[in-house]
């Protein structure tokens, strides 16, 4: 990582493109929502500039600001780095690692960094840190999955 800085950012600032990248977890959702009520938010999300000055593209984080939308704030707190999106998205699994993905989520990360971002399926198990052909089964998964279904796993239900 090149550098990081935590700001507040405005909501409407936020790119959510990635957002499609995970599904939703209602029930998570309103336990975020809650706390978020009750203590305010306690870690920074993620994001990378955008292209246009004082625009932010969301890489972690897609609930809290979900939740902070709903409570009606107008600012996230967020952790500014300087990297390109494809970078941001592989450093944040790779600090996850990968726990709270499930088989699709990595799909879809798997399709963004292949088909987007330019990697090579060998690539992107390399900076995964997976084994070889993990890549292949998970884009073979979700090129596979109907659109419906894609739709009703990332809208949770």
């Amino acid at each position: 990582m090149t550098g990081m800085e935590i700001l507040e950012v405005g909501l409407d600032s936020l790119d959510l493109r990635y957002g499609r990248l995970r599904a939703r977890r209602p029930g998570a959702e309103r336990r975020l929502l809650a706390s978020l009520g009750e203590a305010g938010q306690q870690s920074p999300v993620i994001v990378v500039p955008g292209a246009e000055a004082g625009s932010f593209v969301l890489i972690e984080g897609r609930k809290r600001v979900r939740a902070l939308k709903r409570m009606g704030a107008d600012v996230v707190k967020a952790a500014v780095w300087a990297m390109p999106a494809g970078e941001a998205l592989v450093a944040a699994y790779q600090m996850q690692q990968g726990a709270g993905w499930n088989a699709l989520e990595e799909g879809w990360l798997v399709w963004e960094l292949t088909r987007e971002g330019e990697l090579s399926l060998g690539e992107v198990e390399r900076r995964l840190d997976r084994s070889k052909g993990w890549a292949s089964r998970r884009l073979g998964l979700v090129e596979s999955l109907p659109d419906a279904a894609a739709a009703g796993v990332q809208k949770g239900r």
